[in-house]
């Protein structure tokens, strides 16, 4: 049963300031959304906050939103909300989205001191004098300094936008991905994982595969996870059993090095893409070429089964992206508009966006009925080397020869995350498949961050050359990187064993 926060705080008394910063991290990615749509929530305070029988924090009641375009946001009005805890301006007529800031500030510090806000404001001296309500019930001073930059009079001031805030919190920029799929139920993110909850994420090689030639360039599981299949410079593939670390067959085909290779989402057919400009597909079965797909004119980089296994993507250094019906490998649409070679592409989880990184910096979308560009992502400062859909499909994580992994939003594709660690390029990244944690290579090591605030969980080192691929099994108990020491090495998470 849901029970409003301002009833909670009656009955159980006040907040601790890890309850305070829990409330903040559940709600401003809530005010990100509406406020990146243009709308302010104007009616911020404790009875609006429910907590539902999950536990979780939602903000309600949007009867008194408002739209805010054009010059709406200048224009007086009707004062709306409940009086101790609007704004200044909003009492005045005027919202702002810093408005909604102030709001949340003083409901939190109805909640530290369960005292009106109408006294914990002294008009005399025109100031908060909050702090002296706090009894046995203390913060830092960093949170009680954040709070008084959201509670500040003037609207300049104060923070102007809820990621300010959440930087603030999360003291690196920090946005909390598990974002409402509507405005109303809202997923709570996950605390903060302590020290015993962060050596769950350690990993120990279970395999290491040894018999390609030359590096490898790509790894996949299949979809039953029983399988891993990698793609090498030597031009073959090889398949190999997870369990046992035999080599199961050699595909051989390819005239050139193989850059990708991808499962089908039944597990059926493997696709391979290769410098000798094509992309092959073949029966997992019996491992025959079912056939070649051609048409790019310069090495094929990457190749992507859309999620229903109908159509292929691929992407070239001739500078376009490929779009091809498996059923009998006929092209169907040619995408330009990159700049430079494309790297990488990904079907979005519901296989209506296409996404692709390239050598021009760029991450772009592309709608898949139509093959129209929807978007153009700018931010890497070098090459953007790799992309994945997380699991869910709200956010879209990119690589890049800058050393950094960028998190964007699907919602509106702003960048919400930028991960910072990483010595040297960034050649893969994968989304475990709850969505919690991402892999990531960067010359000889795999690093695991936490995808919440982007915190690097577990560094793991093996390989005596550059890791060009990982990839997490379906159930992620296992993770696999493909190497230029010519191995590749299957790792098991120890919360499995």
């Amino acid at each position: 049963m849901a029970v409003a926060i301002a009833q909670i705080v009656e009955t159980e008394g006040t907040f601790t300031e890890n309850q305070i910063q829990d409330l903040l991290n559940s709600l401003l990615p809530v005010l990100h959304f509406i406020h990146s749509h243009n709308v302010i929530h104007r009616d911020i305070k404790p009875g609006n906050i429910i907590r539902r029988a999950d536990k979780q924090l939602v903000l309600v009641d949007f009867g008194a939103a408002k739209i805010a375009t054009g010059t709406a946001l200048l224009k007086t009005g009707t004062s709306i909300g409940s009086p101790e805890y609007i704004a200044p301006e909003q009492a005045r007529g005027k919202a702002f989205f810093t408005s909604d800031l102030y709001s949340l500030g003083v409901t939190c510090l109805y909640l530290l001191t369960q005292v009106s806000p109408f006294d914990l404001f002294d008009p005399g001296e025109d100031a908060w004098i909050w702090r002296q309500y706090l009894a046995k019930n203390p913060v830092s001073e960093q949170l009680g300094k954040m709070l008084d930059k959201m509670i500040e009079n003037a609207t300049n001031r104060r923070y102007q936008t809820a990621v300010e805030v959440l930087k603030e919190i999360n003291t690196q920029v920090a946005i909390d991905l598990a974002v409402p799929q509507t405005i109303s139920k809202l997923v709570k993110p996950a605390p903060t994982p302590t020290l015993t909850q962060q050596q769950t994420y350690n990993w120990q090689c279970f395999h290491t595969l040894t018999g390609h030639k030359n590096l490898i360039y790509s790894v996949a599981f299949s979809p039953n996870g029983e399988v891993v299949a990698s793609g090498s410079d030597d031009k073959t593939i090889k398949l190999w059993g997870v369990e046992d670390a035999q080599e199961i067959v050699t595909l051989i085909g390819h005239t050139n090095s193989v850059y990708t290779v991808a499962f089908s989402p039944d597990g059926l057919m493997l696709a391979s893409s290769s410098h000798d400009k094509t992309i092959k597909l073949w029966r997992m079965k019996d491992g025959q070429e079912i056939r070649t797909l051609l048409g790019h004119i310069n090495s094929v980089y990457g190749a992507a089964f859309s999620p229903d296994g109908e159509i292929i993507a691929s992407c070239s250094w001739d500078k376009t992206i490929k779009i091809w019906r498996v059923q009998d490998g006929q092209e169907i649409r040619t995408l330009a508009g990159h700049t430079n070679l494309v790297y990488f592409v990904a079907f979005s989880p519901d296989g209506e966006t296409i996404a692709s990184c390239s050598w021009d910096r760029t991450v772009k979308i592309w709608r898949v009925k139509d093959g129209k560009l929807i978007r153009t992502l700018t931010g890497h400062t070098d090459s953007v080397r790799c992309i994945a859909f997380s699991p869910n499909g709200d956010f879209l994580a990119s690589g890049s020869h800058d050393n950094t992994i960028k998190i964007w939003w699907v919602k509106d594709w702003q960048e919400v995350l930028t991960i910072t660690g990483h010595s040297w390029y960034v050649d893969s990244i994968a989304f475990s498949p709850d969505g919690e944690i991402l892999a990531s290579s960067s010359n000889q090591i795999i690093k695991i961050w936490r995808v919440k605030d982007g915190q690097e969980i577990c560094n793991i080192a093996g390989h005596t050359n550059s890791v060009y691929s990982v990839n997490f099994s379906p159930e992620g108990e296992f993770l696999a990187s493909g190497s230029s020491d010519k191995t590749i090495k299957i790792w098991q998470n120890t919360m499995f064993v």
